[in-house]
């Protein structure tokens, strides 16, 4: 049994951690300063309990909408640039704060936004209509098609990059992706009949799950930047 339980090795660094606080706390009181000892076990205490804390844990929301992963709260920490991917991308292209912010982050100097949704009218895609959002998803991406071609502008917003593609899966908004201080993406799986704010999410953080970021990151910058898979959308004429 033991070999089968995934949690042993944190088992044995949390007893690890448990005995070097008693240690040193025990050492303290030999030396008649219980105060010392005590202070010396809070702190040891609370620097393993954040350690543990930092490495094993990643944020996660019940919902989106009212939570510190929505996207503008998300955006508004970027330093360098936004990555958004999701099957229609509906908030962005219906929600007028997100539209400014954007426009207002590309204003920053050398601040990139890339965006990929779902191809409209493609069979693959609407699947969606099927499986998770009701048959409202193809005028849904439709609507988000169109106004996403009214915000190309090569001039007045040359690093806004859209592209659409056969099917997206699931929602990501990756923040600063090669940044290694600060680079992050929330996590959004889209269950069926759950509304986009209702829906869960988690955060992961390069920096403290650096396998599981470069596994989305490369494979969805991979896709964005595939010449056949994902094609560039038009400016509205």
């Amino acid at each position: 049994m033991l070999k089968t339980d995934p949690d042993l090795p944190k088992r044995v660094f949390g007893g690890l951690i448990a005995g070097a606080i008693i240690v040193v706390a025990g050492w303290a009181a030999h030396l008649e300063f219980p105060w010392l000892a005590a202070g010396l076990g809070l702190l040891l205490g609370f620097s393993a309990t954040v350690t543990w804390h930092w490495h094993w844990h990643a944020p996660f929301g019940s919902r989106i909408k009212g939570s510190r992963f929505e996207f503008e709260v998300l955006t508004k920490k970027a330093k360098k640039s936004i990555f958004l991917v999701g099957p229609c991308l509906n908030y962005i292209a219906t929600q007028t704060s997100a539209r400014e912010l954007i426009y207002r982050k590309l204003a920053e100097p050398g601040f990139q936004v890339w965006m990929l949704l779902s191809k409209p009218r493609e069979p693959v895609a609407l699947v969606w209509e099927d499986v998770a959002y009701g048959s409202g998803f193809g005028q849904e991406l439709d609507r988000a098609i169109a106004t996403f071609r009214g915000w190309l502008n090569s001039t007045e917003r040359p690093r806004l990059e859209i592209k659409v593609t056969g099917l997206v899966t699931l929602g990501l908004i990756f923040v600063d992706a090669d940044d290694a201080s600060n680079a992050r993406v929330l996590v959004i799986p889209i269950p069926w009949n759950v509304a986009g704010e209702a829906r869960p999410c988690f955060l992961l953080r390069r920096r403290q799950h650096p396998v599981a970021f470069d596994v989305y990151y490369d494979a969805y910058r991979s896709l964005f930047q595939s010449g056949q898979l994902a094609q560039e959308l038009s400016a509205q004429s």
